[in-house]
């Protein structure tokens, strides 16, 4: 309660007010009695402290020093007895007090002091009893009409209607949902203003957040619910700070609000989660491909542009600890946030400790990815880490299984390069899909179809005549290019083939030898497996 509404009461008209610039507008909270000379340990916020003077007539000082520790202190008022053991207020202690603006009163002396904390005592829970009942009235009214399912736009304005005060939901985005019809054209400008002057970012907010739009004092208040990257906010304009009434009353509308969200909410997960389903079902491919295009159409799902895959995978040093699936929601929350506050297309799946999101090809960039790890890591700090798969094809979304089983290899790729957190697949060439064949059955293959080459006495022949066949193979069986690379005339090239022809006892016409020699050559050169002794 005010300190002015509380002197303005019948029962309290009789006290006065010594100094000129006194702050009538500090809150009174609770009204306190001092006769003792230790009192300042005990100063609470809000007090009006009542007092005889008897510890102060003869020591100016300590109540000059008293007056400034109960401002400091945010205390409301100090009342003193007239004309007991004061004749009257000392100069220096009302400049002090003017100076502060802190209010000094005068208590008539014929009236106990009991009798003056009793009053103000009165008048003060009576104003308190009044703003509860006022509260609750207004709860209760807004209740029944969240219960009834009121449009939220109707909710606000019965609030706005209430305080009196011009309100807006703002998302995690700074992107204005809904605003009272006064404010409603500036609704997108009150969202990137706010967004320009606020430094931190909504999707952690837990309490109120106080700023500025044009001339208007706004504060953002959290509306709690279960579901972090889809949280709401109640912005207020004109909002007066220290109003205990109005500061209450908004708590209790926070709290209504955060139930018709959380409602909405959960239809909304309903539907996310049935979507989940749909692609947890193509990633195993558990969907009949004839009606997989339907489904999709059925969920307003875009099957005609090409999309990438990526898989987030989250670690932790132990891989003894399972990730609990509060952590992967945790994870998915964030991530949500980060592809919405992109203004991207997507598709979020949670797939067991993983996470598969898909969005059109032209946004999947290396850039982004690696964005999202630094946001990631930002807001959930060690041990865990963020690793991601990504896939090299741009499919539509019909193919999902094989833009996820790219993303699922890549990942492969990286557990085995651990110092890597960031990997494209990308298809494996010959000679890396001849790597995969072990070595003993590489050097049989060899054994089998260049033996006879191998074991030419010459190294210097047996080196040129290998090359040569290389090149033969790798130039597509073109003369001129072969002699080219060689730095050879063309007959010479012609001459070293009919003798490779001779030496393995083959045509090199022939489909089947040239692929069956095609795949020893390579094997030959990119182990070096000709330091092996084939010479017996």
């Amino acid at each position: 309660m005010q300190l002015h509404a509380l002197l303005n009461a019948d029962e309290t008209h009789y006290i006065q007010i010594a100094n000129q610039q006194a702050d009538l507008s500090r809150e009174v909270t609770t009204v306190g009695m001092m006769e003792a000379p230790d009192i300042i340990d005990f100063l609470v916020e809000g007090q009006l402290l009542v007092t005889t003077g008897f510890h102060f007539y003869q020591d100016i000082p300590a109540l000059t020093s008293l007056i400034q520790e109960m401002h400091q202190r945010k205390c409301a008022a100090i009342g003193i007895k007239d004309q007991r053991y004061f004749k009257q207020i000392p100069q220096e202690v009302l400049a002090i007090a003017d100076e502060l603006q802190f209010p000094v009163l005068l208590l008539p002396k014929d009236v106990g002091l009991s009798v003056v904390v009793r009053d103000l005592l009165h008048r003060l829970l009576e104003s308190q009893s009044n703003a509860l009942t006022r509260i609750i009235e207004h709860t209760n009214k807004l209740s029944t009409f969240i219960l009834e399912e009121g449009h939220t736009s109707l909710f606000l304005e019965k609030i706005a209607t209430i305080i009196n005060k011009e309100l807006f939901l703002i998302n995690s985005h700074y992107v204005v949902t809904y605003t009272s019809k006064n404010i409603h054209v500036h609704a997108q400008q009150i969202g990137q203003t706010l967004k320009t002057s606020f430094t931190q970012k909504l999707l952690d907010l837990s309490e109120p957040l106080i700023g500025m739009y044009e001339n208007h004092t706004v504060a953002i208040l959290p509306i709690n619910t279960d579901f972090q990257s889809d949280s709401l906010f109640l912005g207020i304009l004109d909002y007066e700070q220290g109003n205990k009434e109005a500061t209450l009353l908004l708590q209790q509308i926070v709290n209504l609000l955060g139930f018709s969200t959380l409602r909405t909410l959960i239809n909304e997960e309903a539907q996310r989660q049935i979507k989940n389903d749909l692609f947890a079902s193509i990633i195993s491919k558990k969907i009949d491909a004839s009606v997989l295009a339907e489904q999709l159409r059925l969920q307003e799902i875009d099957t005609l542009t090409s999309h990438k895959c990526a898989i987030l995978s989250i670690h932790q040093p132990s891989t003894m600890q399972l990730i609990s699936y509060k952590m992967v929601r945790k994870v998915h929350d964030y991530l949500k946030w980060f592809l919405d506050e992109e203004q991207l297309d997507y598709q979020l799946v949670i797939n067991g400790e993983e996470l598969v999101f898909l969005i059109p090809s032209p946004d999947m960039t290396r850039e982004r990815l690696h964005q999202l790890q630094v946001f990631l890591a930002e807001q959930i700090p060690t041990p865990y880490t963020f690793v991601i798969g990504y896939s090299h094809s741009d499919l539509p979304l019909t193919q999902t299984h094989i833009l996820v089983k790219e993303a699922s290899e890549a990942l492969t790729l990286l557990t085995n390069h651990p110092e890597l957190t960031l990997i494209e697949y990308r298809p494996k060439v010959i000679s890396e899909l001849l790597q995969l064949i072990p070595a003993s059955e590489q050097a049989s293959y060899i054994e089998d179809n260049l033996l006879a080459l191998l074991q030419l006495e010459n190294s210097v022949e047996k080196t040129e005549l290998i090359e040569t066949l290389y090149q033969y193979f790798y130039h597509s069986r073109a003369i001129n290019k072969v002699a080219s690379s060689l730095f050879l005339h063309r007959n010479t090239v012609i001459y070293r083939l009919k003798k490779i022809e001779q030496i393995l006892g083959v045509s090199l016409e022939d489909p089947e030898v040239r692929m069956r020699l095609t795949v020893a050559i390579l094997l030959l050169r990119n182990h070096e497996l000709s330091l092996l002794d084939f010479s017996n």
